[in-house]
């Protein structure tokens, strides 16, 4: 009885998460490349509106992004795009990504009506790509939140977009490099923070995106 009882408890599960991708695939692309693109409930055509990009780390894809950054989108009336980014062997291809980030932002800003300025927020790799991509082109980014990462490429002192950094007390390389980060980073007049979370850091949590929803909303005040 108690193997029948796991057995059911896995295939809920698996219909749920079958049933959830039903339900998304109407925000989902094949091509050019593929990602989720979400509108809230409150877009209106033809009317400017922010743009959330969100990076997924190793061990997700586009959708389990997009099911998890969601519910923040509806909340600050954002566009959510979520592209599938090249991860192999637990290491991303940050060259091949950004190529996706692009093909990704014509798609958005071809089917969307939204602002000239876009937010970025990575977990994992993801929150690596993210800065790295702000360092890049920092005149895009209306702010970052990098949430579990390790690595933390540096920003120019021309970028003036707030910067969220939310690191895992359970992951002593990725807290240490991100406190040496932000003592980096501060004295070039960036608006910089770093919350240390409560947490592993091996997955997404409700309070990494309870604190992203806060700031989202704050510098959107």
């Amino acid at each position: 009885m108690a193997g029948l009882a796991i057995g059911l408890v896995v295939l809920a599960s698996v219909l749920g998460a079958c049933s959830g991708r039903s339900e998304a695939e109407a925000y989902h692309r094949a091509q050019p490349s593929e990602l989720y693109l979400y509108t809230p409930p409150n877009y209106e055509p033809g009317t400017a509106t922010q743009l959330l990009l969100a990076l997924h780390g190793e061990g997700e894809d586009a959708f389990d992004c997009y099911d998890f950054w969601r519910t923040y989108a509806d909340t600050n009336g954002l566009v959510l795009l979520c592209p599938e980014l090249p991860y192999s062997d637990g290491r991303l291809d940050r060259t091949a990504a950004q190529v996706l980030i692009g093909q990704a932002l014509q798609t958005a800003y071809a089917e969307v009506s939204l602002r000239g300025t876009f937010f970025v927020v990575g977990f994992g790799e993801g929150g690596t790509l993210g800065l790295q991509y702000t360092s890049q082109f920092p005149q895009a980014i209306t702010g970052v939140v990098a949430i579990g990462n390790e690595e933390f490429p540096a920003l120019t002192g021309s970028a003036r977009m707030p910067v969220l950094i939310l690191t895992p007390s359970g992951n002593r390389t990725a807290s240490e490099a991100a406190q040496a980060y932000v003592d980096q980073m501060a004295p070039l007049g960036l608006t910089i923070r770093l919350v240390v979370l409560e947490e592993k850091g091996d997955k997404l949590t409700r309070d990494a995106g309870r604190m992203t929803g806060e700031f989202l909303a704050e510098t959107l005040r």
